[in-house]
Formats: structure tokens, C-alpha cells, sequence
């Protein structure tokens, strides 16, 4: 049994040609390295990071190109994990007995639906227990208690002075950093420098860039400004003080963020993230806005929807004041009310009756009872 969460892009990556996804890369990397004589790892570097600018139909999405599904770099890192991890994933997927789905049907109607088909026509199981998200914030963890405390003192203060739905949550997980990191810095100094309230987590120990010592003297000195090394997720983004949640669109914190109404501005790194912010914006669900001008490529290229990112930090600090802006307007307030919306669909798939639900006791009586 396996388990997986993004179903679109997993299906992209490692799905069968079929569905449009890469199929086997290592045999078709294998074929083509003896019948050109090229580097078997470059060839595998271009089957699972497309850019020939040919169109895709991702499941459940409007047509776009095939370099909008990623953000990778063809990295030593990359490299390895391509050639690596990823043919042995392929086979993972097309061998195993069945598959644990923790994305959910209400993000991902159609690419479940179609991967559901796709297993159950060789006889094989596919369940979707997501979202896997804690609801209610008095699920906390009592480690890192300081942290915790100063997070919760801060929302608190903020509720007071400035409201309901004022503070934004900037965090980009616990492994990934934006690709262009001087435009994160940019990016939190106009959120900064407009006054918004904020919370920002950053931690050097995890291999995130050291902050610039002039940024971080202004947002120490800023009392709407709380830089964190770690805040407990799940309260943060269910305080009423928090408005809008800055995040590299991981499924988990979309997962999280949905689950308590609380729209997003989505800056994805690279892996499932393109897609998982194009599902978030107006290509979708209109829940947040996918940040374009952040997407890091070799060369400005156009978008499939007719708009072509420049990525100069002038461009992009151009859009993101234009998001922020529009966030706290009336634009804002649609994709708020449609957030709201999914948190109690969300909630509903865990009732008696729930999709996740009848999923997951599905499971448990196929294989545990």
C-alpha cells in the first residue's frame, strides 16, 4: 500500500502516459540514451522537467505549459533526486496493491476521480482520507512552549488593536525557501513598511538564508512585526486576528489554511507547489493568488494564459503590492467568503457520513479488520 498527496502533481510526474503524466522515464530515458549516445541523467532531467513550452492538460485545470507545471533547477541536488528517487517511485506506483490518497475530492475532484478509475481498473484500491488538519486550535503541542506563547500573545494584541483579519502569516515550511531569495526579502519589507501586521517565521537552522542585519534591526524594531523561528500553524491560522496566509503551497498548509477559512498568496519553491498554487487561484478555486512574477525560470517565457513574468525584482514588487492591495479590498473579501466556503465543506467530508470518512473505514475494513 502506498500513500501519497498532491493527486494532479503526482499524476504529472510519475502518472502514466495515459493520464498525461511522464510515464516510465527510466525505460524511455534508457531507449533514447542509446539511440542518440547523450547523458542517460540529462535525458532524465528533461523528461521529468519538461520546457519545450508544449501544452498540457493537467486534470482538473485550464490548458498551460508544460514548464508551468515546475520551478526545479537542474541542480546537483536535483540531478540525484531525479535519477534517483524518482524511477523507483514510478515503479512504487505501478506495482503497489493500492494507494492512500491524503489530498481530498473537494480540492481535487477530477484527478482523484480519474486516478480512483485508473487503479480500479487492474483491480487495485485507492482511498482519499484527506484533509488530514486539525480544526480545533486547543490541538497543540506542548513543545517549544515560549514560542508558542509569544505567537499567541502577539495575535492577541493585534486583535485588539487592529482587528479581526489583519495579520498575515508568513511561512514557507520547514524544508523550502522561495528560489529567489532577495525577492523575499523585498517582499517582507513592503509588508513591513505598509504596517500590516505580521508573523514571520524564519529559522537559520534549517537551512534558510541568514537574514539581511538591516532588515532584521527594522522588523525588530516594528511593533506589528513578529519574527518567530516556529509557530504552531494551527492556532496562528485559526485566531481571528489572521487575515491572509503567505506560503510556498505545500499540501499540507493548504490543507490547514482551507480547513480554518483562511485564504492564501501562494509563492511556490518547486515539486507539487506550481500546481498546487494554480489550484489556489483563479485558475481554480479562487481561495488566494498565485504570485507569477515569482517563478523562477532560465528566461522570461509566457504563460499559457496570456501574461508573461519578467521576474525582475522591480516586477515583482510591482505585483505583490498590487495582491496585497487587492487582498484587503473587495477582490479580497470574494476569495475569503469562497475560503470560508471550503472550510465547511471540509469539515463536512469527516461527519458520519463523510467522503473521508466512509474512505477511510473503506480502508480499514480491506486491510486491518
Amino acid at each position: 500500500m502506498l500513500s501519497f498527496g498532491n493527486t494532479t502533481a503526482t499524476i504529472f510526474v510519475v502518472g502514466p502516459d495515459e493520464l498525461g503524466g511522464r510515464g516510465d522515464v527510466s525505460t524511455k530515458a534508457e531507449s533514447l540514451a542509446k539511440e542518440t549516445g547523450r547523458d542517460i541523467h540529462e535525458i532524465i532531467i528533461e523528461l521529468f522537467m519538461p520546457n519545450k513550452g508544449e501544452t498540457t492538460d493537467l486534470i482538473g485545470l485550464p490548458k498551460v505549459y508544460d514548464y508551468e507545471c515546475h520551478n526545479m533547477k537542474a541542480t546537483p541536488f536535483m540531478i540525484s533526486v531525479l535519477t534517483g528517487m524518482y524511477p523507483k517511485m514510478f515503479k512504487l506506483f505501478h506495482n503497489c496493491d493500492g494507494v492512500v490518497a491524503t489530498s481530498n475530492r473537494l480540492f481535487e475532484p477530477e484527478s482523484n476521480d480519474t486516478f480512483k478509475s485508473y487503479y480500479e481498473r487492474s483491480g487495485r484500491s485507492y482511498y482519499v482520507v484527506g484533509p488530514l488538519a486539525l480544526t480545533s486550535t486547543d490541538q497543540l503541542s506542548r513543545e517549544r512552549s515560549s514560542d508558542r506563547d509569544a505567537v499567541k500573545r502577539f495575535l492577541g494584541r493585534m486583535l485588539q488593536k487592529r482587528g479581526e483579519r489583519s495579520v498575515i502569516y508568513v511561512s514557507f515550511g520547514s524544508t523550502y525557501w522561495p528560489l529567489n531569495v532577495e525577492a523575499s526579502w523585498k517582499v517582507i519589507k513592503i509588508i513591513c513598511e505598509k504596517q500590516i501586521p505580521m508573523i514571520f517565521v524564519h529559522n537559520d537552522e534549517y537551512g534558510r538564508p541568514p537574514m539581511p542585519n538591516s532588515l532584521r534591526a527594522e522588523l525588530e524594531t516594528s511593533r506589528s512585526v513578529l519574527i518567530t523561528t516556529w509557530a504552531p500553524q494551527n492556532m496562528v491560522l485559526g485566531h481571528k486576528a489572521t487575515a491572509w496566509f503567505l506560503t510556498h503551497c505545500g499540501l499540507n498548509s493548504i490543507s490547514e489554511s482551507l480547513s480554518h477559512g483562511i485564504p492564501m498568496i501562494g509563492w511556490p519553491a518547486d515539486v507539487d507547489q506550481p500546481i498546487n498554487a494554480m489550484y489556489i487561484g483563479d485558475l481554480k478555486h479562487n481561495v488566494g493568488y498565485e504570485l507569477l512574477e515569482v517563478l523562477q525560470r532560465d528566461e522570461s517565457k509566457p504563460l499559457y494564459r496570456g501574461y508573461t513574468p519578467s521576474g525582475t525584482l522591480e516586477a515583482i514588487e510591482k505585483e505583490f503590492t498590487t495582491v496585497l492591495q487587492n487582498a484587503f479590498g473587495r477582490d479580497g473579501a470574494e476569495k475569503r467568503h469562497n475560503a470560508e466556503r471550503f472550510k465547511e465543506e471540509l469539515s463536512g467530508l469527516w461527519d458520519e457520513d463523510g467522503d473521508a470518512q466512509m474512505e477511510l473505514r473503506r480502508f480499514i475494513k480491506d486491510y486491518l479488520s
